[in-house]
Formats: C-alpha cells, sequence, structure tokens
C-alpha cells in the first residue's frame, strides 16, 4: 500500500498501521511548509482493502479510480504579539 501513496510535495516521514491494518499514518520527519498545498493520492490500480477489493477512489461503484484529496497549510505562527 506505501507504494500506491503519492503527497506532492514530498513529505518525508515514518509510515506507521493501525493493529487491524485499517489505518496508515504518516508522521513527517519534520514541519510543513508554510501557506502550501499538498495533495494526497492513493493510486486506486495498486491499493487493496485487507480483503483484496480493489479501491473505489471516487466512489462510482467501478474499482480502480484514484483516491485524491488537498490540504493547505497556515502561515507561520505570530512569535512578537
Amino acid at each position: 500500500m506505501e507504494n500506491a501513496l503519492h503527497i506532492t510535495p514530498h513529505i518525508p516521514g515514518n509510515i506507521t498501521w493501525s493493529a487491524d491494518n485499517r489505518e496508515m499514518s504518516l508522521e513527517p520527519w519534520g514541519l510543513l511548509n508554510f501557506y502550501s498545498e499538498y495533495t494526497i493520492t492513493i493510486n486506486g490500480n495498486m491499493a487493496t482493502d485487507v480483503d483484496g477489493v480493489w479501491l473505489d477512489g471516487d466512489q462510482d461503484g467501478a474499482y480502480g479510480d484514484d483516491y485524491q484529496f488537498r490540504f493547505v497549510t497556515e502561515g507561520a505562527p505570530d512569535l512578537h504579539p
């Protein structure tokens, strides 16, 4: 599954799995860039669930679709109030 994960821009870190193998977590090795948009993509042709069923990333009923989401980081904290 880790090979199916793509993050842009790249975030170096450790990937861990929950005990039941249903949740994957990324612990970054450092701070993320301020004011940056990140895109997380899970390749639907490489990812399966614990039962071996391919990912239906767009939930259209056809398996093999990518799942994608984006987030934006905020600016640096104001350290001089």
